[in-house]
């Protein structure tokens, strides 16, 4: 099974069929291909002893690949050829740079590619080195590539055809940034109406083909892009914090607070306040949480925020802070949801300072007062 996956990942690079060279060049070039994908099996199964062994008893390592390609005229080649010589020289100067210049067998390649992108041949062996060089840890290298093929292949439409491309090759953590990429070009050209339309096919494109996490970062994105380009926000502010919620579940902690700050600042939404609060609060951020519940609107006059603000002081050890709070909401909200609240940790902040009777005149107004709270009845 092993065996298969390397065979898949290798035919990645796009093998294009020899030309009508002479027949020692295509002889050269078949050998150069052949011993070239061989060692990238070995490097890819992660199998370096076996790659060891078999460089130090062959004499065709990367310098006599290299060698046979130098030897070769490329003029004589096809495009197609062409370009995958040079990505072959390209792989070669990232496996092992004292071979050759990365960024001089860059020009050589851009140029090959620059010039016959319109070649069908050429553009799917483009779309197949930058996809090989993304899942094997060489992203720059295919960004530095693709950045300044882009003006020449159409801008944004080359990221989305190599994202479209990767995720056909069941490799969708390689499409997203391509595809990021290019509704980013799209936003920029044709603006937020139409990069929020292309978000979402992109979106059903990924959870069509089962990739659920994928398309759930694109409805981030395309949640982000529609609230901007929308002249009535209140309903997606409401997707937002729905998806936000979702993450939250999902354990995307980062995600969810980040589109709970967005709903809050895009329409003042004070709930969202509370559970950005919550969030914090939960995650051991006691400080950023009291900040939070802090700007709720009417704060000190709301005994659920002064309930949250006391318990964030009290996790943060202060004591005296906490213990007022909670002495305020006993005295002037007995009628809330937190009087009972309020009682059990009053008294159990006495208990902790040693101060029993007091400690338990609070415990027992705690269950004359609310004899059906969780805290007496769980006794």
């Amino acid at each position: 099974m092993k065996r298969i996956r390397l065979i898949t990942a290798i035919l990645l690079i796009v093998c294009v069929p020899v030309s009508s060279l002479s027949a020692d060049a295509g002889a050269v070039l078949s050998e150069a291909r052949s011993e070239f994908y061989r060692i990238e099996s070995l490097l890819i199964s992660d199998d370096l002893d076996s790659a060891r062994i078999y460089f130090s008893g062959s004499d065709k390592s990367y310098s006599e690949i290299v060698r046979m390609i130098s030897s070769l005229d490329l003029k004589t080649l096809t495009s197609p050829e062409r370009a995958d010589c040079l990505f072959i020289l390209i792989m070669i100067s990232l496996r092992e740079p004292q071979y050759l210049s990365f960024d001089k067998v860059k020009l050589d390649y851009l140029a090959a590619i620059r010039d016959n992108i319109g070649q069908d041949e050429v553009k799917s062996a483009l779309l197949g080195h930058i996809v090989y060089l993304s899942e094997f840890n060489y992203k720059i290298a295919a960004d530095a590539l693709v950045n300044e093929l882009a003006s020449a292949a159409g801008g944004k439409d080359l990221y989305c055809l190599i994202g479209e491309y990767a995720m056909e090759k069941g490799k969708p953590g390689v499409a997203f940034p391509f595809l990021a990429k290019y509704l980013s070009g799209v936003y920029e050209s044709d603006g937020p109406e139409k990069c929020a339309e292309e978000s979402k096919k992109i979106e059903e494109a990924f959870r069509t083909r089962g990739y659920g996490y994928f398309a759930g970062k694109f409805e981030t994105t395309r949640l982000k892009i529609a609230l901007e380009a929308s002249s009535e926000p209140s309903g997606v502010i409401n997707s937002i914090k729905e998806r936000a919620a979702s993450l939250y579940r999902q354990g995307s902690v980062s995600e969810a607070l980040e589109l709970y700050e967005i709903a809050y600042n895009a329409g003042a939404d004070a709930k969202a306040l509370i559970t950005i609060g919550d969030i914090y609060f939960d995650g051991g951020k006691y400080e950023l949480a009291m900040r939070r519940y802090q700007e709720y609107p009417g704060a000190d006059e709301n005994p659920e925020i002064l309930f949250k603000i006391a318990l964030c002081n009290r996790k943060m050890g202060e004591n005296t802070a906490a213990y007022s709070l909670f002495k305020k909401i006993e005295s002037g909200y007995k009628d809330s949801d937190y009087y009972d609240d309020a009682l059990y940790y009053i008294g159990t902040l006495n208990k902790d300072a040693g101060l029993f009777e007091e400690s338990e005149k609070y415990f027992e107004k705690l269950r004359s007062e609310r004899p059906g709270s969780e805290y007496v009845t769980s006794q």
